[in-house]
């Protein structure tokens, strides 16, 4: 039996449950379908000691149930238990129309009228509407000799890293230096391990600055405000995010004292030929480029101040680490896995989007959806939580339901009417 809606949400993480609150405060019959569990990626794609970047205040999910989001430590950081716990608690006090357990397995049109065809493994749905909210970070990224490794040495993608615990005894490899990679390579180094990280082209953020987080002051000088178009880095929605981390009250990660610390700072990674790695000679002037990341945030910032006559304190060492440690690390053109001791290889190259159940042309030849703001060139067809879908804040709790609530008003504003 074919059951109908007026509007079908496709994923149960932060931006189908936004979705869901805007369509039920319209008064929208609807349902929302999540192959497994509310907040499922939070669930199942971190590691155990996971949290936030952001801090508690940038939580910005309405009509959130007293108690959960971290109110009451604004300037904290929502560990991973504590983000599940807030989705489900919100789930239910918003009393979302959640299906778990149900995937949507295609989306097509109804040739017998306006509607779409939505195939799950619970049986087929029809639906006036359909908001695609199930993200962009869906597939991990791995570089092609990757395949070329040893097969003694264990390799996992960093969604299915969990603590140092389950990884074999021996040395690791991280692959990329994004807020990801930087997290766990720090993680590792802490737990004990000896530690390898293959430095990718993120920037470098500086978690407190002149009296304040560095939110606070990129959210007051617009940052997340920006659109795609706009930012900075030309690679916009592809670019890696900064590192930096909410970890044990959060602080800045400076790949300098990762190299104090003893880390292995490795170039780019260009292939393998038996056990051994080739290394690009391209380690100092990555971290020349993070350095510099962070040295325009200071002059943004400082800027900023300046033109606001704001009170600041004045610049503190203690701030960022001051060292160039980094510098004094030896190029290596090979890294033999063997005599390193590497026994895993974590790999955190980023994501690709997966919107493979949608059998319309609304994706690009590279699987990024192709729209306006979230909305599509087929009516009634919308996604909700991408990265950069309006602005830099697209796909972050700090302003997926305010992009669920334009995507709403124009889906109805362009598509009056019921399901039939």
């Amino acid at each position: 039996m074919v059951r109908s809606i007026d509007t079908l949400v496709v994923g149960g993480g932060q931006a189908g449950l936004a979705s869901s609150h805007s369509l039920a405060r319209r008064g929208v019959d609807h349902v929302v379908l999540e192959a497994r569990r509310v907040g499922e990626s939070w669930r199942s794609r971190r590691w155990d000691s996971f949290t936030l970047v952001t801090p508690n205040w940038m939580t910005a999910l309405p009509d959130l149930p007293p108690g959960v989001g971290g109110a009451d430590h604004p300037n904290g950081f929502l560990p991973r238990a504590e983000i599940v716990e807030m989705l489900s608690s919100w789930a239910t006090a918003i009393a979302a129309p959640v299906r778990e357990g149900v995937a949507v397995t295609s989306v097509t049109r109804d040739p017998a009228g306006p509607s779409f065809t939505v195939e799950t493994t619970d049986g087929p749905w029809r639906a006036r509407r359909v908001i695609a909210a199930t993200g962009t970070n869906r597939t991990p990224r791995r570089p092609r000799f990757a395949a070329d490794l040893p097969i003694p040495i264990a390799q996992l993608d960093v969604i299915a890293y969990r603590n140092p615990e389950l990884l074999p005894p021996g040395a690791v490899l991280v692959v990329g230096s994004g807020q990801s990679g930087c997290q766990v390579a720090e993680e590792l180094r802490l737990a004990g391990r000896d530690v390898y990280l293959s430095v990718g082209s993120a920037g470098r953020f500086i978690r407190r600055y002149r009296g304040r987080d560095a939110f606070r002051w990129t959210v007051a000088g617009g940052l997340f405000d920006l659109t795609e178009a706009q930012w900075a880095d030309p690679r916009g929605r592809r670019s890696p995010n900064p590192h930096l981390t909410g970890a044990r009250g959060g602080h800045t990660i400076n790949l300098h004292r990762f190299a104090r610390d003893g880390v292995h700072l490795l170039g780019r990674i260009e292939g393998v030929t038996g056990s051994r790695l080739r290394i690009a000679d391209d380690l100092h002037a990555r971290l020349a480029g993070a350095d510099a990341f962070a040295a325009r945030f200071r002059q943004e910032i400082d800027a900023q101040i300046e033109r606001s006559g704001l009170v600041a304190p004045d610049p503190d060492d203690s701030d960022d680490y001051p060292g160039d440690d980094g510098f004094r690390v030896p190029l290596v053109a090979q890294l033999d896995l063997g005599a390193a001791g590497i026994t895993s290889v974590i790999w955190a190259c980023g994501f690709a989007p997966d919107f493979s159940y949608l059998g319309l042309p609304v994706l690009a030849d590279d699987g990024w959806p192709i729209h306006d703001g979230g909305i599509t060139g087929e009516p009634g067809l919308a996604f909700v939580g991408l990265r950069f879908q309006t602005s830099a804040k697209s796909d972050l709790l700090f302003g997926v339901a305010a992009d669920a609530a334009r995507v709403v008003e124009r889906l109805f504003e362009a598509a009056p009417g019921a399901a039939g």
